[in-house]
């Protein structure tokens, strides 16, 4: 039986952020630890790093950095950010530590069609739900496993044994 991991959830539900944003977001975190996401997600809201597009990416210009294109995308960068400290919180609330916490799941997804109130004739309302899953990482595993020393015999000395072993039969 494998143990399972503990893990922590947080989820966003009807963020009023853009799905095609909120995908490219949690793509740009997804796998790895906290520190690290917290650090992107600041420099994303200072407008030091793009977020690249690699799945919505039409006329969408090119960004420095060789990133490719890219966009600034400070208000589901801001929800994301919110979603990843509470479930940082959830977990803390578990006895988990913090500075060895990384991302296993990021997904963004389709959340309820509202209209918008007012006259602005037929309009839908954008929402969209976020799900962000934490772990702990194993020590363990991070390091890199060194392959164990294997002696080789040689093949010249295992002739000469058999050699010997069959003049003693004779004898």
């Amino acid at each position: 039986m494998v143990a399972e991991r503990m893990s922590a959830t947080a989820k966003g539900m009807s963020l009023p952020i853009s799905r095609k944003q909120a995908v490219e977001v949690c793509r740009f975190i997804k796998r790895r630890d906290i520190a690290a996401v917290r650090r992107r997600l600041n420099r994303v809201l200072e407008l030091k790093m793009a977020v690249p597009s690699t799945k919505f990416k039409r006329d969408i210009p090119h960004r420095s950095g060789s990133i490719g294109p890219g966009r600034f995308p400070i208000k589901a960068a801001k929800a994301i950010f919110d979603v990843v400290n509470s479930a940082v919180s959830n977990a803390e609330n578990k006895g988990m530590k913090a500075s060895s916490l990384y991302i296993v799941k990021a997904s963004a997804c389709k959340g309820p069609t509202s209209w918008h109130y007012g006259r602005q004739s037929r309009r839908h309302a954008k929402r969209t739900h976020v799900e962000i899953v934490l772990e702990e990482m194993d020590k363990k595993v991070n390091k890199p496993v060194k392959p164990k020393a294997v002696e080789v015999k040689k093949p010249e000395a295992a002739k000469t044994e058999v050699k010997a072993e069959h003049k003693v039969e004779h004898k």
